[in-house]
C-alpha cells in the first residue's frame, strides 16, 4: 500500500520504485528497481529515457520536477508460461549514477 511514484520523461505511465540496489562488482553502480511496464507499456517502445517523481502538471504542490535517473535495461514478458516453463518477468533498472554524481560533488562543495 503506498510508496514513491515515478513516471518516464514522456508521462506514458506511473508505477511505484519497488527498490534500490547497487551492483556486487562496482558499489558505484546503483540502480532503483521498478517494473517494466512503469517505464514502458512495450518493447517496441523502449528509448533512452529519464525517469523520475511525477511532473508538475500531476503535482498537488506544482513543485519542480525530480528526475532522479535514466533507463539502464530492463525486460518484460507478456504471458508467463505454465510450469515447467519459465516464469513472467516484468522489471527495469534506473541507473542512478547521474543524480548521485551531482549529490556528490555538491556536499563536496558545501
Amino acid at each position: 500500500m503506498g510508496g514513491t511514484v515515478i513516471e518516464p520523461d514522456d508521462e506514458s505511465g506511473q508505477g511505484t520504485l519497488g527498490l534500490i540496489v547497487e551492483a556486487l562488482e562496482d558499489n558505484r553502480m546503483v540502480f532503483a528497481v521498478t517494473n517494466y511496464h512503469v517505464v514502458f507499456d512495450s518493447p517496441l517502445l523502449e528509448r533512452p529515457a529519464e525517469v523520475g517523481q511525477p511532473t508538475p502538471s500531476h503535482s498537488c504542490t506544482a513543485c519542480c520536477r525530480g528526475v532522479i535517473g535514466k533507463f539502464f535495461g530492463g525486460y518484460h514478458t507478456s504471458v508467463a508460461e505454465p510450469p515447467p516453463g519459465p516464469k513472467q518477468l516484468d522489471y527495469a533498472l534506473i541507473d542512478l549514477a547521474p543524480i548521485l554524481d551531482h549529490e556528490h560533488r555538491r556536499r563536496t562543495l558545501e
